[in-house]
């Protein structure tokens, strides 16, 4: 079990501000535009990239909510972690038993020394015993709050394990690893881990446009129009990690082109892989991401 100590509870606290912070943002930058209806119209082309522009938030949301949501707190409870602790382990276990330094580079957002705290205290923890009550917190979550039609569930799900099981997700090992886990058999179980490895996809997509690009983690953080140093704050990175990074963004003229370069070259990216879908298929999971996005906000955002 890890323990109670200062570090610990800061990690808690990062994913309580992590999960306000989401909120805060839905107002913004969430997509729920009905695309069936669109696509109704005689003079509709909804073009790869234009798909991937348009969902661009809100299978980010959508895939990452469970990561902390009370069902994650109750399964890290199970095996004596606080919830915050088993996204850390759970999410990367997929992968095996890692190292510190190996799980650091999978998640890239968060600082090391956050890692490691976690690494050291729960040692004892088997990678495939997180993995499986991460992926348990996943399709339970799903349960609790994907309240949508069956049918619709089990379409949306459908749809989204066509574009992940024909992604070349080479290099990209979050995303084949929860490609491979077994799915479960329930529509929002099942709809639930569908959307999560998407997320995992266009993350590992983004991940590797930034690179491409030239701009390390905390820069991008600090770039992105939704990010700045206040969303660092919130993923623990400490004040003198801070302003050393704002420094260094400074110095960077182009910054902003670069991370909007990026932004541009994941949606074309992430748009190829949905081009195992056509137009019409496209259309609909938009609208079927949308409605479960829309009915899985907490209440206070909807």
């Amino acid at each position: 079990m890890i323990d109670g100590s200062a570090g610990s509870s800061r990690t808690t606290n990062l994913f309580k501000s992590e999960r306000r912070a989401a909120r805060d943002a839905h107002g913004v930058t969430t997509q729920t535009m009905d695309f069936r209806r669109s696509v109704d119209g005689a003079d509709i082309d909804l073009h790869e990239t234009d798909f991937a522009r348009h969902t661009r938030r809100a299978p980010v949301d959508l895939g990452g909510r469970f990561m902390t949501s009370a069902e994650m707190l109750e399964a890290g409870d199970r095996l004596g972690l606080p919830g915050p602790v088993l996204y850390f382990r759970g999410r990367t276990g997929v992968c095996g038993d890692l190292g510190a330094d190996a799980a650091a580079a999978l998640l890239a957002i968060f600082p090391h020394r956050v890692i490691r705290h976690v690494w050291e205290n729960t040692e004892a923890v088997a990678g495939a015993t997180a993995a499986t009550a991460y992926a348990g917190a996943c399709a339970a979550w799903g349960r609790n709050n994907l309240k949508i039609a069956a049918d619709d569930l089990e379409r949306a799900a459908g749809l989204v394990e066509r574009v992940i099981d024909a992604a070349d997700v080479a290099g990209f090992g979050l995303v084949a690893g929860w490609r491979g886990w077994p799915r479960p058999n329930d529509p929002p179980g099942r709809a639930a881990h569908a959307f999560a490895v998407l997320r995992e996809l266009r993350g590992a997509l983004h991940l590797a446009a930034v690179h491409v690009e030239g701009i390390e983690i905390a820069l991008a953080v600090l770039a992105d129009p939704s990010g700045g140093p206040e969303r660092l704050r919130r993923l623990a990175w400490d004040e003198p990690a801070i302003e050393a990074a704002q420094g260094r963004a400074a110095e960077r003229a182009d910054l902003p082109a670069r991370w909007r370069r990026a932004e541009d070259t994941t949606d074309i990216a992430f748009g190829r892989c949905a081009g195992v879908l056509s137009v019409t298929e496209r259309a609909e999971l938009g609208s079927l991401i949308g409605r479960a996005e829309a009915v899985s906000r907490p209440y206070a955002d909807r």
